[in-house]
């Protein structure tokens, strides 16, 4: 069962799951229900914007080179991940979640 629905106290009105649903019903059930209060009190999708902390580590580069080419590049490339991942997040669709995925892998 999808924890998201327009309804919560009728689980006959959910909405379809999509992947990232799908995904987290998986890690629920792997881990233990704990999680599943957390992510309805963060919000839709709130919770999955937490694994941008790694993503630090591709500030290195820039950091190290010293020049402003570097760093335009970083963030023109680091922007187009953003919005492809928030895309990814937010997307109401398993097709419009998975073209999203191959964008980013591309």
């Amino acid at each position: 069962m999808s924890l998201f629905c327009d309804n919560p106290s009728d689980p006959g009105t959910a909405d379809p799951p999509t992947v990232m649903d799908k995904v987290w019903d998986g890690e629920t059930s792997l881990r233990g229900g704990a999680f599943a209060t957390m992510r309805r009190r963060a919000g839709h999708g709130a919770f999955d914007f937490i694994w941008l902390v790694y993503s630090i580590f591709f500030i290195v580069l820039p950091l190290q080179q010293h020049s402003l080419k570097a760093w335009l590049e970083f963030s023109a490339a680091y922007a187009c991940f953003l919005a492809i991942y928030a895309g990814m997040v937010f997307a109401s669709s398993r097709r419009v979640q998975l073209s999203l995925l191959l964008g980013l892998v591309v």
